[in-house]
């Protein structure tokens, strides 16, 4: 009896560390509820990279998901922030429902809304964010809601992909020539 019990467990075990070297091997992707977007002297870096803000796939009616984007200027010198956001994937064909058409958003900048509105509408053209200066920190917090009661069967299985593009911009001038002194 205890051979078989042995053998048993040695089936399963070897069965789950198959199963778990199968699904490893599958890319996965990561969601996000926070992340950084930080100005270094190199340009813009997101933390963690490859690193999704939301997911806004199997989302049902009624749904909200809130992230938030901590941006941070660890760069030198202050600089300007722009962004703007870009459908991603195919658009319906007519006649077919949009989850653009029904997805709201809220994204807040320092406590204060910038936008409220349809996700299809959201900063289309780049939006001023704002200056940040050297060492100065602030909260983006964005809100993702799928409105309960218009929201039917026919939006089920339905996804929508948004990527937001970031733009910093510093005036730093280097020195003319004639500042420079070449006995140093």
């Amino acid at each position: 009896m205890n051979k078989i019990l042995s053998r048993v467990f040695t089936t399963i075990g070897f069965s789950l560390i198959i199963l778990g070297l199968i699904f490893h091997s599958f890319p996965s992707q990561s969601y996000a509820e926070d992340l950084e977007l930080i100005g270094k002297d190199i340009g813009l870096v997101v933390e963690p990279e490859n690193t999704r803000l939301f997911d806004l796939t199997n989302l049902n009616p009624g749904d909200t998901k809130t992230a938030t984007l901590t941006i941070k200027n660890n760069y030198s010198k202050p600089f300007s922030l722009y962004m703007r956001a870009e459908r991603m994937g195919d658009v319906p064909e007519e006649g077919e429902v949009d989850l653009f058409d029904i997805l709201t958003i809220t994204v807040k900048l320092r406590g204060e809304v910038i936008y409220e509105g349809y996700i299809k509408d959201f900063a289309k053209t780049s939006i001023y964010l704002g200056k940040f200066n050297s060492g100065s920190v602030g909260e983006l917090i964005a809100t993702v809601y799928l409105p309960g009661p218009e929201t039917g069967n026919e939006y089920q299985g339905k996804a929508a992909e948004v990527k937001w593009i970031f733009i910093a911009e510093s005036c730093y001038k280097p020195p003319d020539d004639d500042d420079v002194d070449d006995d140093v």
